[in-house]
């Protein structure tokens, strides 16, 4: 009995009340962290992103967190901290990553991207949302719970590397698996459909990226003397880029749609939210958008498989004339894949796809660059529903359930290595210009993710005990 008073002390009134009180304080702690160009992918800002991992971990112990470490790993360190209070209570690992895109081009930008700056109610600098703001959010929140004593177990896994793939974050969770160990992971890394409709996402792609190769002669010849009798590789690589995925036509690789999992109709509520519209084709400045031939825009972004391809180059590319047939040409392509579907399995469908083209006088070749896992979240289980309530509470009205058309390599990871149920929490928009010039954060959509999450420790809890 005595928990259950202890858990009515969480009130949406008193986190808001929290929050105004301290409000000016918080602002200037996450305008110090945006301030530092913590950049993971260029090697010259190393010592910027150590410093972020200092000052996040000087946060973290301000705000009452306890055993803060800063760890290091082959590439940027990761931190570490927890608040353990109840043997008794669900163990929460919140994962997210202090690390950033590089900010070019800087002239774009209305204000320089390491000097935040609030205007029309938002933060603008380089990781407000992606994902330092909403990080910020679980230090706050944790400040709230140590200002009422409120018992809960919660851990801290912030990582600097993910803007590069999280390339030490597997080998890092496998060697801490007792450090790490929790009921549920929550993420605030994602976003939701709009200030006036939220939603929680139930499902994320995976990706398999790879750069296709067509081989011919073995050296740039002359396209007069040879051509008509020698294979051209930059026509072979586009017929196998057409083969692949035809103008208007689904994905052609035999087998390629078996495993997809379609969505439930809880999850096509999406259809009626998103932002296919006239006012997104005059911001992005195209004159239709496409669709898989059996799926809406919409659908088709959130549910299926995609295939796109992000560079193509072979041959003369300078100015003027040179009329060869190069030696080779390349692209670099994508699946994003539907939850179901297998990286491994879609490459090796997709070497006998392209094995069966059979064009004459050309080798093909595929190299793998990168993969994930799709990840599929149970909406069914105590987690899922705990931030179904806080967020029906704090938005005053209930979230769409839906997927994600990214892909989050750290979901499936986490529930293959922790066996840990997953919630994605996130409170960014598409109008937050992610990895963009002028990325920003709604400061009421920041504050209502605080109030949300804190919202969700007290759903859990009573979730937990019924």
């Amino acid at each position: 009995m005595e928990m259950v008073e202890e858990m009515k002390m969480i009130d949406l009134a008193d986190v808001k009340a929290f929050y105004q009180q301290n409000k000016t304080a918080l602002l200037e702690e996450l305008k110090a962290f945006l301030s530092i160009p913590s950049i993971s992918t260029d090697p010259k800002y190393a010592g910027e992103v150590e410093k972020a991992a200092l000052l996040l971990s000087n946060l973290l112990s301000k705000h009452g967190a306890d055993h803060v470490q800063i760890l290091p790993t082959k590439g940027h360190p990761i931190v570490y901290a927890d608040y353990l209070v109840d043997d008794n209570l669900p163990t929460v690992l919140v994962y997210g990553h202090y690390d950033v895109q590089p900010p070019e081009p800087i002239e774009k930008w209305t204000n320089p991207p390491f000097e935040p700056t609030i205007r029309n109610g938002r933060i603008y600098a380089r990781g407000a949302c992606d994902d330092k703001g909403q990080l910020f959010i679980h230090l706050v929140v944790l400040a709230y719970l140590k200002s009422i004593d409120y018992p809960c177990n919660i851990k801290f896994l912030f990582e600097g590397e993910e803007e590069v793939g999280s390339v030490s974050l597997e080998a890092f969770i496998q060697d801490h698996l007792t450090l790490l160990k929790a009921d549920l992971v929550l993420i605030s890394d994602t976003a939701i459909l709009g200030e006036e409709q939220p939603s929680i996402i139930s499902g994320t792609k995976g990706i398999l990226y790879f750069e296709l190769t067509a081989s011919g002669p073995k050296k740039d010849i002359h396209s007069g003397i040879y051509g008509g009798g020698v294979q051209n590789p930059m026509n072979a690589i586009s017929h196998a880029i057409h083969s692949i995925k035809p103008i208007g036509d689904q994905i052609q690789i035999p087998g390629f749609y078996d495993d997809v999992i379609l969505p439930k109709d809880t999850e096509m509520d999406v259809e009626s939210y998103h932002f296919y519209n006239d006012a997104l084709k005059e911001e992005l400045g195209v004159s239709d958008f496409i669709s898989d031939p059996n799926w809406t825009s919409t659908q088709t972004t959130y549910f299926m498989p995609t295939f796109d391809v992000h560079g193509m180059w072979g041959g003369y590319m300078q100015d003027g004339a040179k009329t060869i047939i190069p030696h080779s040409a390349s692209a670099k392509c994508s699946f994003r894949l539907s939850p179901g579907q297998s990286p491994q399995k879609v490459k090796q469908q997709l070497e006998q796809f392209i094995a069966s083209l059979e064009v004459p006088g050309i080798t093909f070749s595929i190299e793998e660059l990168s993969a994930c896992e799709p990840s599929f979240i149970d909406h069914q289980s105590n987690a899922f529903q705990a931030a179904s309530l806080a967020m029906l509470e704090t938005f005053g009205k209930a979230p769409v359930q839906t997927r994600m058309g990214g892909s989050l390599p750290i979901v499936p990871m986490i529930q293959n290595l922790l066996k840990a149920e997953v919630v994605l929490l996130g409170f960014g928009t598409d109008e937050d210009n992610i990895h963009s010039p002028d990325e920003n954060f709604k400061l009421n959509l920041f504050e209502k993710g605080i109030e949300t999450v804190a919202l969700f420790h007290k759903k859990l809890h009573l979730l937990d005990r019924s």
